[in-house]
């Protein structure tokens, strides 16, 4: 299959059923407690009289205090945020940093499946730059919601205007860590008539704080030359890595780079006629890694276990099973594996060259409620 057909990769379907087993859990969660003051946006209630051991006695309890959901909002409908401000929604810092008013051309020459907009519609096509601040790491397309609004009022949502698969979406960047900063494009199918005035409305997707923000989407704007990353301290986690060489536990496996090859571009290219060379500043990075199963009964590597690489750029590398193509002795290609079972292949992924020396490699159970993870060198000593 294509892999232009695919609506996302195995992790992120993963990480979507996670994210909403506990939106269906906070929901059942919040309909127990509906009736109780100060669960709402803003709650009161009125005294309560207790029972005292003298009859002729009451004691009365004080009000709780009004809780209210505080909502932040940066610029408006009328007075959006000029095209290349930078605003602040949430733990990301945003901005609009350039307009195709119709992109239909570019969208449809992307994938030969994408459909034509409906007669009297347009691919809109807008880019934004957007970086980090949190203290953790976070996904983009789960963190921010966008949604744009035109002379209609009525907004165009990321789901039932879709336009199909679209070139560098930003949805497709991996997991940001604290400093790190992404680019890419996100599309609306809209109407003629509202594509010279819409409105982008970009706010948390999950937070009782909610934080909106409205940037102009003015196809005739000149970007306001900023950088979101601006102020910005980025984050390394090589110092705090397992050396290669050396096991590290991670679940019922215990994981070791053994070796790694910086460059494997020439050696993955010429593996396999169909997969497709890396673009300008970017190269295919080659780990091989032995694992041994240390569990109970019996496990499949690529079932158990998620790996991915991050350098100081900050922005994960995800998919260690397939981003380089086609690569010779995949560890995701190891069988069913036994008690002391030990199984060697190797993972690759397309990075920029610029992270080339600060590489490390994340490892976690795919299926865990437990987020903890375990960094491995990648980088030679």
């Amino acid at each position: 299959m294509h892999a232009d057909w695919l609506p996302m990769p195995r992790l992120r379907l993963i990480t979507v059923f996670l994210a909403l087993v506990l939106v269906v859990s906070g929901c059942s969660g919040n309909a127990d407690k509906k009736d109780s003051p100060g669960t709402g946006a803003t709650a009161t209630s009125e005294p309560t009289s207790t029972p005292s051991s003298d009859p002729e006695t009451t004691t009365t309890l004080p009000e709780p205090e009004a809780t209210t959901t505080s909502v932040t909002v940066t610029g408006t409908m009328q007075e959006p945020i000029p095209v290349g401000e930078v605003v602040q929604v949430g733990d990301w810092r945003i901005r609009v940093s350039g307009v195709t008013a119709d992109g239909t051309e570019m969208v449809l020459a992307r994938n030969q499946f994408n459909d034509p907009p409906s007669e009297g519609r347009q691919f809109f096509v807008v880019h934004l730059e957007a970086t980090y601040t949190g203290s953790e790491s976070a996904d983009f397309w789960i963190d921010v919601s966008l949604k744009v609004v035109g002379p209609s009022n009525v907004a165009y949502e990321s789901f039932g205007d879709s336009c199909g698969v679209i070139p560098d979406a930003i949805d497709d960047s991996g997991e940001v860590f604290p400093g790190g900063s992404i680019a890419g494009n996100v599309c609306w199918s809209v109407t003629e008539q509202d594509a010279q005035g819409l409105v982008l409305l970009a706010e948390e997707s999950f937070s009782l704080s909610d934080t909106r923000a409205y940037l102009s989407l003015d196809p005739a704007a000149t970007p306001v030359q900023r950088s979101t990353a601006e102020g910005v301290e980025g984050s390394s986690r090589l110092a705090d890595a397992i050396p290669i060489g050396k096991p590290a536990e991670v679940g019922p496996w215990i994981l070791t780079v053994v070796d790694v090859t910086p460059d494997a571009t020439d050696l993955v290219v010429e593996g396999n006629q169909f997969n497709e060379a890396p673009g300008e500043g970017e190269q295919f990075y080659l780990a091989t890694v032995t694992a041994t199963y240390d569990g109970d009964e019996s496990s499949t590597f690529w079932i158990d276990m998620t790996l991915k690489a991050v350098g100081d750029s900050s922005v994960a590398y995800e998919g260690g099973d397939g981003s380089c193509g086609v690569i010779a002795d995949s560890l995701f290609d190891a069988g069913e594996t036994f008690p002391g079972g030990t199984i060697t292949g190797n993972v690759c992924w397309k990075v920029r060259s610029d992270d080339v020396g600060s590489l490390v490699m994340i490892a976690r159970e795919s299926f865990s409620l437990s987020d903890d993870r375990v960094y491995l060198s990648l980088t030679p000593g």
